[in-house]
């Protein structure tokens, strides 16, 4: 369960605000907003990336506030672009990452590698965008998260992979796993999503405008 009250965050130029947010076990979401509208701001706020203001923002319990470290390790934002150490190898950012989550699945690493056939020796600096998000899509199915926040994670990759990381979360979804899943296009996670919110300029309210909701 992920619960959001109050969330307000001021950037240079832009904010945002959600008065409420429930994310239940097992439960999809598509967000959806244009271009600008604060799809990523809000995945990262929730994440704890940015540090919104905030009430009470809390995941199976823990807070971000109180319990920082294990919120963090239940919530996972997953996005298509580099946020790895370009330096190192994938399979060194993978080692990297194990230290800090305490549900780390370390038996999916390399089986979840050869499906992707990504390359875990190549340095980050190196992989395509299309590598990138697949190494991405890796350290958090192999988090032990349980949240997972996915801004345009199959935008850039190839359709065999595609459905490799859908089946991947359609099995996390049966295990009462939750996703929000932002796409601006019809993919295998967005045709899983069993409800639809929208978001515009960065102002959203559960249940009414510019906030939908609908089954």
């Amino acid at each position: 369960m992920l619960i959001a009250n109050n969330l307000a965050l001021s950037l240079p130029g832009f904010s945002l605000q959600a008065d409420t947010l429930r994310l239940a076990p097992g439960e999809s979401v598509w967000l959806q907003g244009a271009n600008g509208a604060g799809k990523s701001t809000l995945l990262k706020s929730l994440a704890g990336i940015f540090m919104a203001g905030h009430t009470e923002l809390a995941a199976y319990g823990h807070t971000l506030a109180g319990e920082p470290v294990a919120y963090k390790q239940d919530v996972v934002y997953v996005g298509s672009l580099r946020r790895a150490y370009a330096h190192l190898t994938g399979a060194e950012v993978l080692a990297f990452a194990r230290q800090f989550y305490r549900g780390w699945r370390r038996e999916l690493e390399a089986e979840l590698a050869a499906q992707l056939k990504l390359p875990l020796g190549l340095k980050v600096k190196h992989l395509s965008q299309g590598m990138n998000a697949k190494l991405n899509f890796l350290l958090a199915a192999c988090s032990g998260a349980r949240i997972f926040l996915l801004d345009e994670l199959l935008a850039p990759v190839d359709a065999e992979s595609k459905e490799v990381i859908g089946n991947f979360f359609l099995g996390r979804l049966a295990g009462r796993d939750a996703l929000i899943i932002c796409s601006h296009d019809d993919d295998p996670l967005t045709a899983a999503a069993r409800r639809r919110w929208t978001i515009d300029a960065g102002v959203f309210d559960m249940g009414r405008r510019p906030l939908e909701c609908a089954a």
